[in-house]
């Protein structure tokens, strides 16, 4: 994890302390946790776009340990076993991301596709 990352969640981490310490209510923990967890989705996907597949994985899977009712994380975990060829893997995710958001068409075409894509690896 590069330096900056790392200085970010800690500063990060160090805000939410300070807010516990102060004594603020509940709900704005709760805010900042959820802030905490956009800030990991966002930086999964960025890695993702950069093809840095661990650090991409690492903060896909920090963002569900902070949210875990967030699908779009379960998403970006789904799209690296994916690339890699994790069918089962991706499967599981992109069945959890339904569960989550079972209105979205486009997962059930991707999962369509992660089937259609297991057949062919089982006909080699």
């Amino acid at each position: 994890m590069k330096k900056t990352t790392r200085r970010l969640i800690t500063i990060l981490i160090s805000i939410l302390a300070v807010f516990i310490l102060i004594g603020t209510t509940l709900e704005n923990v709760d805010s900042t946790i959820k802030s905490i967890q956009k800030i990991y989705l966002y930086y999964g996907f960025y890695y993702l776009e950069k093809g840095d597949l661990e650090k991409s994985e690492n903060f896909f899977i920090k963002s569900i340990n902070l949210n875990e009712n967030d699908y779009n994380p379960y998403l970006g975990l789904e799209t690296i076993y994916r690339k890699i060829e994790k069918l089962k893997e991706a499967e599981f995710l992109l069945n959890k991301a339904i569960e989550l958001n079972n209105k979205n068409e486009n997962l059930y075409i991707e999962l369509g596709e992660i089937y259609e894509k297991q057949r062919e690896v089982r006909r080699s």
